[in-house]
C-alpha cells in the first residue's frame, strides 16, 4: 500500500499525501487481530448463550441472569412511553431510534418490578451483538452490567474496567470501537448500603466511559435517580 502514497506524493505533494492518509486512518479504523478475536469471542458467546437456554444445565451463561428465562423463544415485545408521552407499541423501536441519536448518549429506563427492564436490556444486548458482528463499523459493542454484582461501597476507581475484564475477558480501552453499557438495577444497589457513597461511586463509574459511548440505566420508577443521573431520554415500562 505504501507505493500508492509514494505516487500521491510525487504528483500532489507531501501535504496532500498526509491529508489522505489521515482521512483513511479515521475512516477505516482497524482493530488488531488479537483485539478482534477477543471481541468476537465475547459477542459469539452472548449469541450462543441467548439462543441455547437448554444447554445451561451443564454450563453457565456469560451473563448469569440469562439463566432466569428462555428469552430467545419466549420474549414478548413490550409497550412503553417516553417523557414526552409518545407511545411505543414495541419498546425496541424506541431503543433503535435512540441509538441513532448522536447527541443523546444517556438513557434511563424506568418501570416497576417485573415490567421487563432486564429482559429488554438482555434482548438488546443479544441483538446488538449480532449487529456488530455483521457491520462492526456502524454498531456498538453491548455490555450488560447487573449493578448488584458490583461493590459500590468500596473505592470505585477503575471498577468498571476491572469488572469487564474479569467478567467478560474484554478490554474497554479499545478506542476504535463504540460501546453501549447497560447498567441494570439501580434500585437493587440503592438499598444495599450508604446511598450517598453508592451514588458517588456510580458517578465515578460513569466517568470511566468515553463520550462516544452510550449508557443505559434501569431502575424502578420510585427511586431517586435524578439526583445523580441526567439522561437525554427517559423511557417508561410498561404502557
Amino acid at each position: 500500500m505504501s507505493w500508492v502514497f509514494d505516487i500521491i506524493e510525487l504528483f500532489f505533494g507531501d501535504e496532500v499525501k498526509q491529508k489522505i492518509h489521515q482521512w483513511l486512518k479515521r475512516r477505516f479504523q482497524v482493530l488488531s487481530f488479537v483485539q478482534r478475536k477477543e471481541i468476537n469471542k465475547y459477542l459469539h458467546q452472548i449469541i450462543y448463550d441467548f439462543e441455547n437456554y437448554e444447554h445451561w444445565k451443564s454450563e453457565r451463561p456469560i451473563i448469569s441472569i440469562m439463566e432466569r428465562d428462555d428469552l430467545y423463544h419466549h420474549y414478548i415485545d413490550l409497550r412503553a412511553f417516553d417523557d414526552l408521552n409518545n407511545i411505543y407499541l414495541i419498546a425496541k423501536s424506541f431503543f433503535q431510534k435512540w441509538l441513532l441519536e448522536n447527541n443523546q448518549n444517556n438513557l434511563l429506563i424506568l418501570g416497576d418490578f417485573g415490567s421487563g427492564k432486564s429482559s429488554l436490556c438482555l434482548k438488546m444486548t443479544y441483538e446488538l451483538a449480532k449487529d456488530f458482528i455483521n457491520r462492526p463499523k456502524l454498531n456498538f459493542i453491548p455490555i450488560y452490567i447487573p449493578l448488584n454484582e458490583m461493590s459500590f461501597n468500596l473505592n470505585s476507581n477503575g471498577l468498571l474496567d476491572s469488572y469487564v475484564k474479569t467478567k467478560y475477558k474484554l478490554n474497554l480501552n479499545h478506542t476504535k470501537v463504540k460501546y453501549i453499557l447497560f447498567f441494570d438495577g439501580f434500585d437493587e444497589i440503592s438499598v444495599a448500603g450508604d446511598i450517598y457513597q453508592v451514588i458517588k461511586n456510580l458517578n465515578n463509574l460513569f466517568k470511566e466511559i468515553s463520550e462516544n459511548d452510550k449508557i443505559v440505566l434501569t431502575s424502578r420508577t420510585s427511586y431517586p435517580t435524578c439526583y445523580f443521573y441526567h439522561p437525554s431520554d427517559i423511557f417508561y415500562l410498561p404502557l
